[in-house]
């Protein structure tokens, strides 16, 4: 309960549930709506028929995304969609398990170990999946298996963004919360439930400092929502104390605590992935010499109604 956690583990548990993006957007889209714009006119402009790798797949937004466009142009699609966490989407999205089982997913798959033929694909995509990788690596794997005159198209995160920006109030919020102890007084208060006298008292007056400084900062400016939710499901695991057994109640704790660990794994993950835009220029620098010719701008902000979303790479090999 120190708030570590691996951060392959962490990804793994956020798979496995319905989540479908791990940067959601609007009203129930996975992406927020200039990101969805940018991927279609992509999208739009493949020639068919189209081979297409979606890298660091997670459980398929974009892969899902790619099929049912490329299928409402009338265009003949093959999808497939690695990612390096044991997925299985079609599991855990059972609401899109027909379009999901028309992919071809590969999972525990790195991007820079690509386990497919030369030229297999007519394009190769990755929604925030660049960044996370051994840039150079992957990069090398994508122009093996890219077909000559294949689309290469990244979103990648900005350091200058607002994604980040949030991320880095989310991870600071955490680090407070664990700062605090209040899993560990929790987890003090169940252990000690069925003791007397001295003892069960002090962990009581612990636990009741603890929470009302978690009160205080759920009543602030900063992920008020996470504070309260984690109070909440916590105070509920101790009134249940005596009615089940005590250690359902400290495994639900350790719970809660895992899934905060988790989310400050993967934040930190992000911060440390985002790039600014002299170094996307940087990362793609040598793609020329290999082929390469870009489309538009190196790189290309995406604008969303409260500022920058990511950076767009976009690029063509040659067909000689």
């Amino acid at each position: 309960m120190d708030g570590t956690c691996s951060l392959d583990e962490a990804w793994a548990r956020y798979w496995r549930s319905n989540r479908l993006a791990s940067c959601g957007g609007e009203g129930g889209r996975p992406y927020q709506p200039a990101i969805v714009a940018h991927w279609d006119a992509l999208l739009d402009a493949l020639p068919s028929p189209v081979r297409l790798l979606d890298l660091c797949c997670g459980n398929g937004a974009l892969a899902l995304h790619a099929l049912r466009r490329l299928r409402a142009r009338g265009v003949t699609a093959a999808v497939t969609a690695v990612d390096r966490a044991p997925i299985d989407p079609a599991r855990w999205l059972p609401t899109e398990r027909d379009d999901l089982a028309a992919i071809h997913f590969h999972a525990g798959v790195a991007a820079e170990d690509l386990p497919f033929a030369e030229n297999a694909f007519t394009a190769v995509l990755g929604q925030y999946a660049l960044e996370y990788t051994d840039v150079a690596r992957t990069l090398e794997a994508c122009r093996r298996v890219l077909a000559p005159g294949g689309t290469l198209a990244f979103v990648l995160h900005a350091r200058e963004g607002i994604t980040v920006r949030a991320a880095a109030a989310q991870g600071e919020a955490v680090a407070r919360l664990f700062a605090l102890g209040y899993f560990p007084a929790a987890d003090r208060l169940a252990a000690d439930a069925e003791r007397a006298g001295a003892a069960r008292e002090e962990a009581a007056r612990l636990f009741a400092a603890k929470d009302r400084a978690l009160a205080a900062l759920a009543s602030g400016r900063v992920e008020p929502a996470m504070y309260a939710n984690v109070r909440d499901v916590v105070r509920d695991a101790l009134a249940h104390l005596g009615r089940v057994p005590v250690g359902v109640v400290r495994a639900k704790i350790a719970e809660v605590a895992e899934h905060v660990a988790d989310h400050a794994a993967r934040t930190g993950a992000l911060l440390s992935a985002a790039r600014g835009r002299d170094e996307i220029r940087s990362l793609f620098a040598p793609l020329p010499s290999w082929g390469f010719r870009f489309l538009g701008d190196c790189p290309e902000a995406l604008e969303g109604p409260h500022g920058l979303l990511g950076w767009s790479v976009r690029l063509v090999r040659d067909e000689a």
